[in-house]
């Protein structure tokens, strides 16, 4: 006896059960399981996943890493130096304050994550100073 998606009832029991195949779930195995998703079908059209973002895949099982790599299952991520969260998409700041995706670095601080210093030096005349430059040196 099969079950309403993909799989087999277990008979044995008085209200028979169902083992599910990859990928179905439910009480009959009558839904299609998107992990990090919703499923969707239209008419005859096979099921599918819309996945979350950041997220791919049959069953939107597969985590994408902005600025990382994946763990060997497609579970996590491992991010890459200066990046955090769950996806590797938030930057982290030395010297700033994190907008997402790129620093407002403090004053005397430069480049992609603030970690770059720099340093003031003034074009001097015998009578005033004529103008003032910033020299930065980044990591």
């Amino acid at each position: 006896m099969n079950a309403a998606g993909g799989g087999s009832v277990i008979v044995g029991k008085r209200d028979g059960h169902c083992h599910c195949d990859d990928g179905w779930g439910g009480n009959q195995c009558e839904t299609y399981q998107c992990n990090h998703g919703k499923s969707a079908s239209s008419g005859s059209q096979a099921i599918q996943c819309t996945c979350d973002p950041a997220w791919t895949g049959d069953h939107c099982d597969h985590i994408m890493c902005i600025h990382g790599t994946p763990n060997n299952i497609h579970t996590n991520c491992s991010c890459d130096s200066g990046w955090t969260g769950t996806h590797c998409d938030y930057i982290e700041c030395q010297h700033g304050t994190p907008h997402h995706y790129y620093c407002a670095c403090h004053s005397g601080y430069a480049g992609l994550h603030c970690d770059g210093i720099c340093t003031l030096f003034a074009a001097c005349s015998t009578e005033h100073v004529i103008s003032f430059s910033y020299v930065c040196v980044l990591r």
